[in-house]
């Protein structure tokens, strides 16, 4: 018998930990541009209140996880100066509030923005991906959004036909500005989920 996975938004404060090394997962390669140690990033993730956040559970174990921006912030808008400062002194919180003004994108009226849609690896082929999406879904509409964004950096391409097989279209691709250049990601593509109305 198959034991049932709920979906809930927010991230239960017991598995905090987990959720951070979730976004590791998924992001630590990108997070690390900002946050160069692994403990400290970790760290920062657990501490994250704002994060708007779509979680796939079972049995108390978290299996996937959605972020998505919103008024009010997603990852990239997540940490203050204050808080950076706290965790990585003077320096460390100048640079990583910089790079993370480099990844920070912004949405257009009525566009939900995803900044990604995570299954820890041994879930993954279940599901899970579609029914966070249905999550996001219900935000958006309840939003008033008529579609979902997701940018995905050339280091992520591996993705993507995940991405397209949940109903995303490429929209356009760019190349990144020089700055984004010097940290390493080169070109970005917008997918798009369109909303039936």
């Amino acid at each position: 018998m198959l034991e049932t996975i709920c979906y809930q938004f927010g991230i239960p404060d017991t598995r905090r930990m987990h959720v951070a090394l979730l976004y590791e997962q998924a992001f630590g390669d990108k997070l690390a541009l900002a946050i160069p140690r692994r403990e400290a990033r970790l760290l920062l993730l657990a501490e994250s209140r704002n994060l708007q956040v779509a979680a796939a559970i079972q049995r108390g174990r978290v299996l996937g996880v959605a972020s998505f921006e919103s008024m009010l912030g997603g990852l990239c808008r997540e940490f203050s100066f204050r808080h950076l400062y706290a965790r990585l002194g003077f320096m460390g919180a100048l640079r990583a509030r910089c790079v993370l003004a480099l990844l920070g994108r912004t949405e257009a009226p009525a566009e939900l923005l995803l900044d990604g849609l995570i299954v820890a690896r041994g879930a993954r082929g279940r599901g899970l991906g579609r029914g966070l999406l249905d999550r996001i879904d219900q935000i958006a509409r309840a939003q008033g959004c008529s579609e979902i964004r997701l940018d995905v950096v050339d280091r992520a391409h591996h993705a993507l036909p995940d991405y397209e097989r949940l109903g995303f279209e490429p929209r356009r691709s760019g190349w990144t500005g020089l700055l984004c250049r010097m940290l390493g990601l080169h070109s970005a593509t917008s997918f798009v989920l369109r909303l039936p109305r």
